[in-house]
């Protein structure tokens, strides 16, 4: 079965991308970056660890902090190396699952976000091609009962 595609870019959505639901259908919340971080992801990262490093880069081997990070506006990249360039969007994007200044029900969230979003992806990709999949589909892949909304309502009261 082909993967699914997101429906104003017509690209495939990827495990890793930052996606927003429409009914049962993915799509990019953002699609010249399909891979940025997410609004929560960056709000933490600014609340919690403005005071040190969040990603280091394989290539120059030096620590960032998130306000040294380059972005290249002309090719929409963002959370580049300040030095060779490289993205380092993942590497943000662990640090905000592993960090401990960020309280562990916080983390929590982020990951069974993240994970959800992929199992809805990967669900979407077995059902069939039509647009009036029922979102009871979708509901079932929801871990321990969560459903979608509702990890939506925890992220929108994180601090």
């Amino acid at each position: 079965m082909t993967p699914p595609t997101c429906p104003r870019c017509f690209k495939p959505v990827s495990l890793d991308d930052t996606l927003m639901f429409d009914g049962a259908q993915a799509r990019h919340l953002d699609c010249r970056r399909p891979h940025a971080l997410s609004p929560v992801e960056l709000r933490l990262l600014f609340q919690h660890c403005f005071d040190h490093a969040v990603a280091e880069c394989a290539s120059c081997s030096q620590a960032f902090r998130q306000t040294e990070l380059g972005s290249d506006l002309l090719s929409h990249r963002t959370n580049l190396c300040p030095r060779c360039r490289v993205d380092l969007t993942d590497r943000l994007r662990q640090h905000v699952v592993t960090c401990t200044m960020l309280p562990e029900a916080l983390r929590r969230t982020v990951r069974e976000s993240r994970e959800t979003t992929r199992r809805l992806v990967t669900e979407s990709n077995q059902l069939p091609d039509r647009v009036d999949v029922p979102m009871s589909a979708a509901a079932r892949t929801q871990p321990k009962g969560r459903s979608l909304q509702d990890l939506r309502t925890r992220l929108a009261r994180l601090p």
